[in-house]
C-alpha cells in the first residue's frame, strides 16, 4: 500500500514552507523625532500596526532581510543599530560607531552597510555586527541614504551637505561621483536593478528623481510644495515608488514613471525612512512546486 505516513508529513511541510514564501507585501517604515516606533502596513495603506511601540529611541533608517524575516534599522543619535523579527520580537543592539543613519543589507554575503553622520562615514560588518570596518572615512559630509547592487558589488549613497551621490565597489574601492550638479539635500536612494535605474529624494524643494546606475539620462518624477520628501523604495513587483515626508506624515507613492502619484496615508508624524517587504518570486514559487511534485510522486508510488 502507499506510505501515506510519509506522504503527509513531507507535502504538509512543503505546505508550510510555501506559506511561508508567499509572505503579504507590506511597508515598514520608521517614525522619528516623537512618533520613535517602527509601524507596517500592507501596500495600500490598510491595517496600519505598531510593529515596535517604542523604547527604541529614534529609529531611522529601516532595511529587511526578507530570507530571514528580519528587520535591521538604525537609532539616530543613539550610537545602534538594532535587528528584530518582522513581527517586533527578539530585539538586538549592536554598536554602529556614532549616529548612524541610511541602512542596507546584502544577505547573500552576510553583510550589512551604513552611513555614520557624526564621523562622516561608512561602515559595514557582518549581519551579526562582527568584523566591523569603516570603509569610506574622507570626503563625506551628512551621508545618508544607502543602497546596495549586490550583484555587481557596488554600494550608492547620498551624501547631503556636499549635494552629491557616489558609488564604490562594496569595500570602499573605486570611488564615483556620479550626479555632482542639481541636487537640493538629498536625502534617500533605492535602485531598480531590472531596469537598471536609482531612484532618489531631494529634502529642499521636494522631489523625487531617477536617473541610470552611473548617472545619466536623469529624470524629474514627481515634484510637490514640501521640502522634506525623506525615505524611499522601489517595488519592483507592482512598478512603484514610495516615499516618506519628515514634517508631513505621509507615505505616498507613483509608478516608476512618476504618474499615479497618490497619498497612501497621512497623519503618522515625522517620518524617516521606509522599506518594502518585497513580492515573492514567482520563479521560486514554481520551483517549490515542481519540487512539491516530485517528491509527492516517489511518495505515491513507495510502497511498504
Amino acid at each position: 500500500m502507499t506510505r501515506i505516513l510519509r506522504y503527509s508529513t513531507i507535502s504538509t511541510g512543503m505546505a508550510l514552507l510555501l506559506a511561508n514564501i508567499a509572505i503579504a507585501e507590506q511597508l515598514y517604515w520608521a517614525g522619528h523625532a516623537g512618533s520613535n516606533k517602527i509601524q507596517r502596513s500592507n501596500l495600500d495603506g490598510s491595517n496600519v500596526q505598531d510593529v515596535i511601540p517604542g523604547g527604541i529611541g529614534e529609529p531611522f533608517g529601516i532595511a529587511i532581510d526578507y530570507p530571514s524575516d528580519q528587520m535591521y534599522f538604525t537609532n539616530a543619535n543613539g550610537g545602534v543599530i538594532r535587528r528584530a523579527e518582522l513581527d517586533g520580537s527578539n530585539i538586538q543592539t549592536y554598536p554602529s560607531g556614532g549616529d548612524a543613519r541610511g541602512i542596507a543589507v546584502d544577505t547573500t554575503n552576510g553583510k550589512r552597510y551604513w552611513t555614520v553622520i557624526t564621523s562622516d562615514s561608512i561602515v559595514r560588518s557582518n549581519l551579526d555586527g562582527s568584523s566591523q570596518e569603516s570603509l569610506i572615512t574622507t570626503g563625506l559630509s551628512s551621508p545618508l541614504g544607502i543602497a546596495l547592487d549586490a550583484s555587481q558589488g557596488k554600494m550608492y549613497w547620498v551624501d547631503t551637505d556636499t549635494n552629491k551621490i557616489e558609488r564604490s565597489d562594496v569595500d570602499g574601492s573605486n570611488r564615483q561621483a556620479i550626479i555632482t550638479t542639481g541636487l537640493s539635500r538629498p536625502g534617500a536612494i533605492d535602485l531598480d536593478l531590472s531596469a537598471g535605474k536609482i531612484y532618489f529624494t531631494n529634502r529642499s524643494p521636494g522631489t523625487i528623481e531617477r536617473a541610470n546606475l552611473d548617472g545619466s539620462n536623469r529624470e524629474l518624477l514627481v515634484s510637490v510644495a514640501v521640502d522634506d520628501m525623506w525615505g524611499i523604495a522601489v517595488d519592483q513587483g507592482h512598478q512603484k515608488v514610495y516615499w516618506t515626508t519628515f514634517n508631513g506624515g505621509t507615505i505616498e507613492s507613483a509608478n516608476l514613471d512618476g504618474s499615479g502619484h497618490v497619498q497612501v496615508l497621512s497623519g503618522l508624524g515625522h517620518l524617516a525612512d521606509i522599506a518594502i517587504v518585497p513580492e515573492p518570486s514567482t520563479l521560486v514559487l514554481a520551483a517549490f512546486g515542481l519540487i512539491l511534485l516530485g517528491v509527492l510522486a516517489k511518495c505515491r508510488t513507495r510502497r511498504v
